[in-house]
């Protein structure tokens, strides 16, 4: 299910550790930030949006496109209601009330660990770490359970929860391949995706031209891997009321290969009056203090560290040739804007349902949806493949697989037996084929974590010492890994 605007509510993935302390929801665990922050209250989602599994089976065995995108369009609409409770001024969407890895998993407890971001903060999406190269860290992301998908892992399996890795190791002594799907139905996973706006002066954002997912001539400089900071086409977000598409904007893109490495980058330039001026409060934002900019700076800097150390070992000539790209943006006073989410819920056994969601401006609104969140194009992945031997179906994010090339997945090709082959790129991948690929290693070697898949059922056969987590990657990355007990001393 993947890898620049103020505002209206917007919540960083990673700040639901903390906000102002309003009404709880009863029976919800609260979750707690630092000593010296607030409370969120668990919201859950209307349970009116689910729809029983087996009609969703129905759907899929169907290709039902109707049906699942107004499917789609109903969990939107639920996750982005607003709550009674706020942060920095802004009522917080139902999403934004859920638990972040910092609640979840022990290796993670307080979030100072490696790229993992503190409540305060989001992380560098992990999609970016599949590069060959470093990227300008512009798009922030993070991870999102209910209660339902948080019990999943923490239950495990045989009494040992999945989270520190006690229950994985059980699993795969057990002879399990892939994780047993006993997640409830309503149980949902989420991915939030964000960028930084100055919430003071106008800032010149480029998005998505599609319509839906198509790469049309002229939107960008790399058709074969259109990630966000090649796109062509721009807005002016304005937070002061006064600002005009009077004058040029200029702003950077950077142009790709196809194996997804920088080649060349420079300036272009939007003329006057051939752009749109945005009000800020046409986003949903949350203001960054000016701790949680120095935390984000943090982040960038320990990306950047812990990429270099892989850049050299797993794509050689591919990362030693790359151009230094476009630089990373920092702007005044800055909010953090949602730009996208994958949205994953457990309501098709085993497979689940995949629905990803991206800002476009003129987009029509998504069904039932209001405010900020009206403006989002989205696609859905509740099967794998239409008609005809490569005719897949494809789902993924602008802000984070539109990035990926060729070095990102397992092979650069998909063959099918007796017909051609497909190259694998970001926009050709399908969010179910990436995520049940998700595997748990013993050790945790990155060396050995297998890659991406784009296409169809290509397969991904997990080896002795690894297991399928579920389609959750952010178990298989987030659990801990047991220290084995030492073998037993030879007898005299």
């Amino acid at each position: 299910m993947a890898k620049r605007s103020p505002v209206l509510p917007i919540a960083l993935a990673a700040l639901a550790c903390l906000a102002l302390p309003l009404a709880s929801v009863k029976g919800a665990a609260p979750v707690r930030a630092q000593a010296t922050e607030q409370i969120i209250s668990y919201v859950p989602i209307n349970s009116q949006v689910f729809v029983k599994p087996q009609v969703v089976a129905t759907w899929a065995a169907q290709h039902n496109e109707a049906a699942v995108r107004a499917h789609a369009a109903a969990l939107w609409s639920g996750l982005t209601a607003l709550t009674n409770q706020s942060l920095r001024g802004v009522p917080l969407a139902v999403f934004d009330t859920w638990f972040t890895p910092c609640d979840i998993y022990p290796v993670t407890k307080g979030c100072g660990q490696g790229i993992i971001s503190k409540p305060t903060l989001f992380e560098v999406p992990e999609q970016f770490f599949h590069l060959p190269r470093l990227d300008p860290a512009n798009v922030f992301s993070s991870v999102k359970y209910d209660e339902g998908m948080k019990h999943f892992v923490e239950v495990g399996y045989g009494g040992a929860p999945y989270t520190t890795g006690a229950g994985l190791v059980n699993a795969i002594n057990a002879g399990q391949k892939n994780l047993i799907d006993t997640a409830k139905p309503s149980s949902m996973m989420l991915k939030p995706t964000y960028e930084l706006l100055s919430s003071t002066k106008p800032t010149a954002i480029m998005y998505w031209k599609g319509p839906a997912l198509t790469v049309p001539p002229g939107s960008t400089t790399s058709p074969q891997v259109p990630a966000s900071d090649s796109w062509l086409q721009v807005v002016l977000v304005d937070p002061t009321g006064k600002a005009t598409n009077a004058k040029p904007i200029t702003y950077c893109a950077n142009v790709y290969d196809e194996s997804g490495t920088i080649v060349r980058h420079g300036m272009h330039t939007a003329a006057g009056g051939s752009y749109k001026v945005i009000p800020l409060s046409e986003f949903y934002a949350i203001p960054l203090t000016s701790a949680g900019v120095q935390s984000l700076q943090n982040v960038r800097a320990q990306f950047r560290a812990r990429q270099t150390s892989l850049l050299s070992g797993r794509f050689g000539a591919l990362a030693q040739n790359a151009d230094p790209g476009c630089p990373t943006v920092n702007v005044e006073k800055p909010v953090a804007a949602l730009m996208g989410m994958h949205v994953a819920s457990a309501e098709l056994h085993n497979v689940w349902t995949w629905q990803t969601f991206w800002w476009q401006p003129f987009v029509s609104a998504v069904p039932g949806a209001k405010g900020p969140f009206r403006h989002f194009d989205f696609a859905t992945a509740y099967w794998k493949t239409n008609n005809g031997p490569h005719d897949y179906r494809y789902a993924f994010n602008p802000y984070l697989e539109a990035v990926f090339g060729t070095s990102t997945f397992l092979t650069t090709k998909w063959t099918t037996s007796g017909a051609g082959s497909v190259t694998n790129l970001g926009r050709t991948t399908n969010c179910i084929s990436c995520h049940e690929t998700a595997t748990y290693t013993i050790p945790a070697n990155p060396s050995i974590a297998p890659g991406y898949v784009a296409h169809g059922s290509q397969p991904q056969i997990p080896t002795q010492n690894s297991i399928l987590t579920r389609n959750l990657w952010s178990l298989a990355d987030r659990a801990g890994h047991p220290t084995p007990p030492p073998a037993p001393s030879a007898s005299p």
